[in-house]
């Protein structure tokens, strides 16, 4: 029978990678500190806390600038919900998720020390009018206020208990960036004057159709064609395919064409484009273009814009009030903290922080400690992971094939190391992607662990493979289908193989492939009769069993 795909994390690639390079803007921080902390963290001493800041290398005694277990959890969940993930890679994914936000609690945290200390305070006033504004919102929506009520007894019950501390904290934080990051319109025309042709490339958009020719002749003859009877007609008397291009941005055709078709003239023709040994003519359908400051002021990127040079202005300014008041961040958290040093590592450091992590994930005998925490194996990995990198790099930039050679055999011993611990962690999490894929890097002749990351690379990306998200895991879905059809077309089980072609079928009938699909169907029909309901399955795809003869004695 069928393997069922194991219920795995939905995670974001996008989100991981990206969070964890970058850091998520923490000036914006308005909800990550729950009533709990607010009203009980006096009990707790400071050994007990996720992280704290320090003044003058000393922590700062006043518990409501520290971080604990339960504030990092509930902002961790918070995160996750928003981008509508339930979990995540608890092996790599989820400690490098915790690292991040982490350090944003902590410049919050530094943000509201700087509030206290400058004064800037919210008053009841404010909180109030926020307060009417959720208050409102509520009471217009029966579901909503239904289950306030039922949690919490009654509305104002949530809004003084939950409500109420976090928008004081939001305010807060509101008040600081107000205060040292302010953004005017002055600003933000210095910004466009400085910044336009970056401005111009990131946001002007056309929308347009497209023919392309293997010659200038054929193209000029399109051109002229068009001018008489149009584009559509030109193209269909010359047997022409007309492709569709929306949200075509600059830095495909040179810059003269490209200034013609984001001149902002709808219906325009622009060729022939000599590109590629090809050539192209385009018809302007719509182009929006950031010609001028007042263009800039009414697009969407105004906003994203000046959001972003608020945030770069903010952390301009923490760096300077970290420096200058001697506050320092302190991550208590074991894991975490070595999380962030390889995180925040540059290549002169790697060496030293392996030196040190080895004799805690390896035992004198060189085999991985089974004492090591697994969060703690999954760092020392992504640290080698940045080692390799680093001497590979290296290696394309030296000309002594001695040092190349020399680096070489670097990365192939820290390539042992990181075998070892990703066949341990195998072991514990065969589920996890994120070890799965590492797993399969080394055994890519096991077609047991092939299958294995294929079906949860799958389960990954099967939400998506719908409308306009399908774009962006393309080509996951393309190596997806790669991998199990080497699976199906090998001598792998028959089971494994009838799951890799079940999943072909799956992925053909998600598509709305119907034709594809059933040729996966046919071939699980003819290797495992008994897999599924095989009639069933071909009426859902719109198709007819066929019928079976027998004749009668």
């Amino acid at each position: 029978m069928r393997r069922w795909f194991k219920k795995w994390q939905t995670v974001i690639i996008w989100l991981v990678a990206g969070s964890f390079v970058v850091g998520v803007a923490w000036w914006s921080i308005g909800s990550y500190f729950g009533s709990r902390s607010a009203n009980q963290n006096t009990q707790y001493s400071i050994e007990q806390t996720a992280g704290y800041i320090t003044k003058d290398g000393s922590p700062v005694q006043d518990p409501s600038f520290w971080v604990f277990p339960w504030d990092l959890d509930s902002e961790y969940a918070n995160r996750l919900a928003s981008y509508g993930i339930q979990n995540l890679d608890i092996v790599f994914n989820e400690p490098m998720i915790k690292t991040v936000i982490l350090n944003d609690l902590l410049h919050a945290k530094v943000e509201l020390y700087y509030a206290d200390k400058a004064g800037l305070t919210v008053s009841k006033d404010e909180i109030e009018e926020e307060l009417d504004k959720y208050r409102t919102q509520i009471n217009n929506n029966k579901p909503m206020s239904d289950y306030i009520k039922s949690a919490y007894r009654s509305v104002e019950n949530y809004l003084t208990q939950v409500m109420k501390p976090k928008l004081e904290t939001s305010l807060t934080l509101q008040k600081v960036a107000d205060a040292v990051a302010s953004v005017d319109e002055d600003d933000m025309k210095n910004y466009f004057e400085e910044n336009q042709v970056d401005l111009r490339n990131r946001y002007d958009k056309a929308d347009l159709r497209l023919v392309s020719f293997d010659n200038e002749a054929s193209a000029t003859e399109f051109v002229e064609n068009l001018m008489n009877v149009g584009f559509d007609v030109a193209a269909s008397s010359m047997g022409l395919e007309t492709n569709d291009l929306p949200g075509f941005t600059r830095g495909i055709f040179s810059e003269p064409f490209e200034e013609e078709i984001f001149s902002g003239e709808s219906g325009k023709v622009v060729g022939p484009i000599p590109m590629s040994g090809s050539w192209y003519v385009v018809e302007v359908e719509a182009a929006t273009s950031l010609r001028n400051f007042d263009d800039f002021l009414l697009s969407d990127a105004y906003n994203q814009e000046t959001e972003q040079l608020k945030s770069d202005k903010l952390q301009e300014w923490f760096t300077e009030y970290t420096t200058e008041e001697n506050i320092g961040l302190v991550f208590n958290d074991p894991i975490l903290r070595t999380w962030k040093e390889i995180r925040d590592a540059t290549p002169s450091d790697y060496e030293e922080i392996r030196e040190k992590l080895y004799s805690e994930v390896f035992t004198p005998e060189s085999s991985v400690s089974t004492q090591a925490p697994d969060t703690l194996k999954s760092a020392y990995v992504y640290l080698l992971e940045k080692m390799q990198s680093s001497l590979s790099q290296e290696m394309t930039t030296t000309d002594s094939t001695e040092t190349r050679l020399n680096l070489q055999a670097r990365v192939d011993q820290l390539e042992l190391e990181r075998q070892k611990i990703v066949e341990n962690l195998y072991e514990q999490y065969p589920s996890s992607l994120e070890v799965a894929k590492r797993m399969f890097e080394f055994h890519r002749g096991d077609m047991q662990i092939r299958y294995n990351y294929y079906s949860l690379l799958y389960s990954e990306i099967k939400p998506y493979m719908y409308g306009e998200t399908i774009n962006y895991i393309y080509n996951d879905l393309i190596n997806v289908q790669a991998g199990f059809l080497s699976i199906a077309h090998s001598d792998a089980s028959t089971e494994l193989r009838a799951d890799a072609f079940y999943n072909l079928y799956d992925i053909a009938k998600t598509l709305n492939d119907a034709t594809s699909a059933k040729g996966y169907l046919e071939s699980l029909r003819e290797l495992s009769p008994e897999y599924i309901d095989f009639e069933t399955a071909l009426r859902d795809l719109g198709f007819e069993p066929e019928a079976t003869n027998t004749q009668s004695e």
